[in-house]
This record gives C-alpha cells, structure tokens and sequence, in this order.
C-alpha cells in the first residue's frame, strides 16, 4: 500500500515549489529573498504531503480490516443459510439430511 504514495510527497512539494517560483519570479523578488521563501515553501509542502500521505494509507488500512471483516461475516451467513436448508457439512464434504448415498 505504501508503494502506491511514495512519491506522493515529493510530488506535492516540487509542484508547490515551482508555483512559487515562477509567482515569485514575475513579481521580480530578490535572489535571497526569493531562495529563503522557496526553502521555507518546500519544507512546508513536503511536511504536508508526508502527512497526507500517512492518512491516506490509514484508511485504506481501516477500509481493507472492514472489507476483510464483512467477506468473513458473509461467508458465516452462507454457511448458516446452507445448514439451515438441510445441508450438513462434514470434513469438506455435504451431506443432505435423508440422502441414502
């Protein structure tokens, strides 16, 4: 899951990057100015897109235990619907109830 967003993060900070340099490039900023702003701009994005990053693999981690869990509970419910329509299940194989074979 993780591989999916790997470059999540730096992909967020290089765009938001390039936003601020090119906005800050037409305003005619200073080269200090303009680098200082630039350093402070990626650490910040990068920051977020990590934690962005983070919450998204959580819940897919909690959506995936939900799924997981319903396909186990609905699995439960087919084995008691078959049980309860006369079928008995023994060591793999089904047995109906008055079945002489």
């Amino acid at each position: 899951m993780e591989t999916k967003r790997r470059f999540f993060a730096p992909i967020v900070m290089l765009s938001a990057g390039a936003v601020a340099s090119i906005a800050m490039f037409i305003m005619q900023y200073e080269l200090r100015k303009m680098l200082g702003i630039l350093l402070l701009i990626l650490m910040l994005f990068y920051v977020l897109g990590a934690v962005f990053s983070y919450v998204l693999t959580r819940f897919e981690t909690q959506n995936e235990a939900i799924r997981l869990a319903k396909e186990a509970e609905e699995g439960e419910v087919v084995e008691k619907e078959m049980a309860e329509e006369g079928e008995i299940e023994t060591d793999g194989d089904f047995y109906a109830y008055g079945d002489d074979s």
